[in-house]
């Protein structure tokens, strides 16, 4: 039991797993990628007003305390800019020197990136995966409104195939 608890941990902490099959892993060339600035999207994004209102610009814990006599209170994450790394992050930034000369408050931008595969064609096979972002800034409810238009198209990813070129621009591990 404290054997399989232990390496339950080590997965989540992102360590090896010590009984993987020692395998070599392909790398296959991933040809013509288009992507978009995650500069340009931040720019973009704070820029209007209303979604820039409702973001949440600096990180906080959030805590739940039982009503029983004697329960210690529990953390409660729920939202990207409550979460520890979030955290981390913000305080690292706060506590290095600024930009000389530049007095603007400063703030991390958490990005959330997703892609899943789509067929291009009625008829036929063509697919891409396009790659998408959502700022983690702005609430999980606001985010899940589609007509807060939160999503952004930064990216498609064509399928992998292997040609000769030397214009490769990413690999897929």
């Amino acid at each position: 039991q404290d054997a399989r608890n232990i390496r339950a941990v080590a997965l989540r902490a992102d360590d090896l797993d010590p009984d993987e099959d020692n395998y070599p892993i392909p790398r296959l060339p991933i040809y013509d990628v288009r992507t978009r600035s995650l500069i340009h999207v931040m720019v973009e994004s704070a820029s209007r007003r209303k979604a820039a209102m409702e973001y949440h610009w600096h990180g906080f814990q959030e805590s739940w305390e039982p009503p029983y006599p004697d329960a210690p209170p529990e953390r409660v994450f729920g939202e990207l800019y409550s979460s520890q790394a979030f955290l981390d992050a913000e305080k690292e930034l706060l506590s290095s020197p600024p930009e000389p000369g530049c007095s603007l408050p400063r703030v991390i931008i958490a990005y959330m990136l997703y892609s899943d595969g789509t067929h291009l064609a009625q008829f036929g096979n063509a697919k891409a995966w396009p790659i998408y972002a959502w700022e983690g800034n702005a609430s999980k409810y606001t985010r899940s409104q589609p007509s807060t238009r939160s999503a952004h198209h930064i990216g498609v990813i064509p399928p992998v195939s292997v040609r000769p070129s030397n214009r490769v621009l990413a690999y897929c591990i």
